[in-house]
């Protein structure tokens, strides 16, 4: 009688404890399921953004990648699995008409599937210089042909 005795405030403290596990059970049950329903909802929204991601003729090549690469790096976070080989042809594929050139000679030129994305953004970033400096001297030798045209 003295063990049912003595062993009655441990028994009335495993069943407290059992208690309010199983009280707050459902609600870790059902967060994990909220949080997992956000965590996919969040993967969609993001893949959807990566597959609609276009550069618009007026972005910069830096500012371009600062968005891809929030993109990239979300969705990377939140889904362990998501592959990134095919980052590079992406960004290609998404830059303005007059770019074309530029994307077709590193598609010929370069393997496209071991080329890394800090190298492309290097080698395009060049390749704006140049496209700026063109519109540059453009702008100049149009302005000079106007001035001649109202001297005449």
């Amino acid at each position: 009688m003295r063990q049912h005795v003595a062993s009655a405030p441990l028994a009335i403290s495993i069943f407290t404890d059992l208690s309010v596990l199983a009280f707050l059970l459902p609600d870790t049950c059902g967060n994990f399921n909220k949080n997992s329903q956000v965590k996919n909802c969040k993967i969609g929204l993001l893949t959807q953004e990566y597959k609609k991601f276009l550069i618009s003729n007026e972005e910069t090549i830096d500012s371009s990648f600062t968005q891809f690469n929030a993109i990239v790096t979300s969705l990377k976070s939140l889904d362990s699995d998501y592959s990134s080989k095919n980052h590079v042809r992406k960004f290609l594929h998404a830059l303005p008409l007059k770019w074309r050139a530029k994307v077709t000679a590193n598609e010929e030129a370069k393997d496209l599937a071991t080329l890394l994305l800090d190298e492309l953004i290097g080698n395009l970033k060049v390749y704006e210089m140049v496209l700026d400096n063109d519109d540059v001297s453009s702008k100049t030798t149009k302005e000079k042909v106007k001035s001649l045209a109202l001297k005449a």
